[in-house]
């Protein structure tokens, strides 16, 4: 089962908040396949500042959070004092220091929601909440309200109790008063049913064809002797957001994982069938981000980024080559003849230097005329040719001035695709 990752990250200064984390955290964790982490905001006041406010210490048991780890959850909770109808300072600083993952958007589609405390009813129990929906909106979150999911406790008039539609809350008064049986009840509920949907997102991301069926990967042992293996940045398919994963080439599959420790039981986030892509290069040019590639095929076309131009290279090797082993047969129509220069040729700015340089290698390699060129098969530098003499089948490739024998493949059938 693959386990839902939540963190729920807050500030507390009297204790009021990190009791309602507290009962977050059972809630979450209530839930089959949620496992929910706590975490504290860096503080920003001096120790004789905190004194003088009669703070309480901090818990040495819940660690503070730097801006990148929340790129590690599936979901999150953050909870807050409020000041004055918003969040505490301490965790507007936090939010103000994650504008890294906010420019590319690296939290966008993950479920969040909310909860806090505040000083008396006029101190902010609806306002504190919609103030803080801007951080959430503005990294492209998804937040998950309260609503009246908690029933008749929604509805509780003989007592006094924090909440609302937006989120479970407590009144903190003078500092002395705590949260009572309901308000935790009301936050464990929450916490409850939010974790619970944050499991659709799985679901969801099954339903739209995200993550891939068993089928999609049967008889490829992915967990031993990869072709090919390493972290990339991959821009999701509906979402278009980026996401760090492991990614694994094996047996004409490219699949990818949320970390790298890849076993026999292990459930792959995605699978790509290489056979059916018809290119993989460069995509500096289209995303302007160094390292980029891109891989297409008749249907779409995905981005990737490497840690660096080498690992980009090798990866669009690795990747050319494994479809040049595990393409399906290709069509007649499919093949252009070196001699014939076809309208795809003119269309193709890739395809028209390799045109000329055909021509060249015919006449310094004195190449029969049976020479074709897959079209399928344009990759990063140049072109992949296939030709037949004496029933021997051979894959040369192109760098568009140099061509050479490859020797890459050794003997093929009729219509390989290659790289170059």
């Amino acid at each position: 089962m693959t386990t839902t990752k939540v963190y729920i990250v807050y500030y507390s200064l009297h204790g009021h908040v990190e009791t309602m984390a507290r009962e977050v955290q059972r809630g979450a964790n209530a839930v089959q396949g949620v496992e929910a982490k706590l975490w504290q905001v860096p503080e920003t006041l001096s120790n004789t500042i905190l004194q003088k406010m009669n703070a309480l210490p901090k818990s040495n048991e819940v660690a503070v959070i730097k801006p990148e780890q929340l790129l590690e959850a599936d979901g999150f909770l953050f909870g807050f004092p409020s000041r004055f109808g918003v969040m505490a300072a301490q965790c507007k600083a936090f939010f103000d220091s994650t504008h890294e993952l906010w420019a590319s958007q690296a939290l966008a589609g993950k479920p969040a929601g909310i909860f806090w405390s505040t000083g008396f009813h006029g101190g902010g129990q609806e306002l504190t909440a919609l103030t803080a929906v801007t951080q959430l909106a503005h990294h492209g979150m998804l937040y998950v309200p309260l609503g009246y999911t908690f029933g008749s406790g929604m509805l509780e008039m003989n007592e006094v109790k924090g909440g609302s539609p937006y989120g479970s809350g407590t009144y903190a008064s003078d500092g002395s008063r705590q949260p009572t049986e309901l308000e935790l009840q009301q936050a464990f509920y929450q916490e409850l049913t939010h974790f619970d949907r944050a499991k659709m997102e799985n679901l969801w991301r099954a339903a739209t064809g995200q993550d891939p069926s068993p089928e999609d990967y049967t008889g490829v042992e992915f967990w031993s002797n990869p072709e090919r293996a390493g972290w990339l940045t991959k821009q999701g398919d509906y979402i278009k957001t980026w996401r760090r994963r492991w990614f694994v080439l094996k047996q004409g599959k490219l699949l990818w994982f949320k970390d790298s420790h890849v076993t026999r039981s292990s459930a792959p986030r995605g699978v790509v069938p290489v056979g059916t892509c018809l290119t993989v290069k460069g995509a500096e040019d289209v995303l302007h981000k160094p390292c980029a590639f891109e891989l297409s095929s008749n249907q779409d076309t995905m981005y990737f980024i490497a840690d660096s131009e080498k690992e980009k290279e090798e990866w669009i090797n690795s990747i050319g080559r494994s479809i040049v082993q595990h393409s399906r047969s290709v069509t007649d129509s499919e093949i252009v003849d070196y001699i014939e220069e076809s309208t795809d040729m003119d269309s193709n700015h890739m395809f028209r230097d390799a045109f000329r340089s055909g021509n060249e290698l015919r006449t310094q390699m004195a190449l029969p005329p049976s020479i074709k060129v897959i079209g399928r098969a344009s990759f990063t530098v140049g072109l992949v040719v296939a030709w037949s003499q004496d029933s021997h089948h051979e894959v040369l490739s192109s760098t568009l001035s140099n061509w050479h024998p490859a020797n890459l493949m050794g003997p093929r059938i009729p219509g390989v695709v290659g790289w170059a």
